[in-house]
């Protein structure tokens, strides 16, 4: 659990788990409404593709992103999902998400709607509020051994921040 005492330590803990993230990865954001998982990714996806404009998906449920690389070669997709009117899991199959698994960067909202073994390995990172105005308290949650190896390596960057 750490302690983020306002918005800028949020997106500084986004950017550096931006910095770390690989193909494959799949990243949970829990909370309560208003408690900042939409802020969170976008500045994920701003610090991975350089985009100012991140919509959140609540309405469409999902948004992809390509990172590009110098040369402008597609290195990754990243998908944000937004799965708080999803009622049933079976509505996610639609969405694409099954195959991407594995393969794409994934940031979803709300992740409990799914069952955690859907998911396989992945880090879910609860985000709560602490009474003080901006400030968050931050949890992460691990499934599986790439999702410690990359919980340590965000701690690790903000350990250095």
């Amino acid at each position: 659990m750490i302690k983020l005492e306002n918005e800028s330590k949020t997106t500084a803990l986004a950017e550096a788990l931006a910095s770390v993230a690989k193909n494959g990865d799949v990243i949970g954001l829990s909370g309560n409404l208003g408690v900042g998982k939409s802020s969170f990714a976008r500045a994920f996806i701003n610090a991975r593709c350089g985009i100012d404009e991140v919509p959140s998906p609540t309405f469409t449920l999902v948004q992809t992103y390509e990172e590009t690389s110098i040369d402008n070669e597609i290195k990754n997709d990243i998908w944000h999902l937004d799965l708080y009117r999803i009622n049933d899991e079976s509505e996610v199959y639609e969405l694409g998400l099954y195959e991407a698994l594995g393969q794409d960067i994934i940031l979803i909202e709300w992740p409990e709607r799914l069952s955690a073994k859907t998911l396989g390995d992945w880090l879910n990172i609860t985000l709560d509020f602490s009474g003080e105005a901006e400030e968050r308290i931050v949890t992460f949650i691990e499934h599986g051994s790439r999702s410690k190896t990359l919980r340590d390596e965000v701690l690790s960057q903000i350990k250095m921040l």
